[in-house]
């Protein structure tokens, strides 16, 4: 798997925005929902882009532990 390459900071922030919330993978089932989704996330500054990602992140990890039954 190749490395992708960011033309700025704001760009790959904006890059961990959509792994995390899996837009590639909606995109076959919701392509326009993912077109949305994407078309959303290129308006986020760096700041933002970063903050949406750790929640997103420990919402995540929130479902997992309590679909495992694990407390917090």
């Amino acid at each position: 798997m190749t490395e992708k390459t960011y033309g700025s900071p704001t760009e790959e922030a904006q890059g961990r925005v959509q792994a995390a919330l899996e837009i590639g993978d909606l995109s076959e089932i919701h392509p326009n929902a993912a077109l949305m989704l994407r078309t959303r996330v290129l308006n986020l500054d760096i700041e933002n882009s970063e903050y949406l990602t750790a929640i997103v992140e420990r919402a995540k990890q929130a479902a997992v532990d309590r679909a495992l039954g694990r407390s917090e």
